[in-house]
């Protein structure tokens, strides 16, 4: 769930850190924030991009990635 997803984060950072691929560019996943969403989207599927960051569907809930590192 969210909250498990968002203490891993912390808990890699600084080192090794978290991170996630896309078009084999490897990009830094900081400040972690759950937000409460009832969605039924496939888990790790991008639901918006918000100036706060971007917010990803989780099983339960989503995580706000307020900071990434390409």
């Amino acid at each position: 769930d969210a909250e498990q997803i968002c203490n891993r984060i912390r808990g890699l950072d600084p080192w090794p850190s978290a991170h996630s691929v896309l078009h084999d560019v490897r990009f830094k996943l900081f400040k972690p924030l759950r937000i409460a969403n009832e969605h039924h989207q496939v888990p790790g599927t991008v639901l918006q991009v918000k100036p706060e960051g971007l917010l990803v569907a989780a099983g339960r809930d989503a995580v706000l990635i307020q900071e990434i590192q390409g």
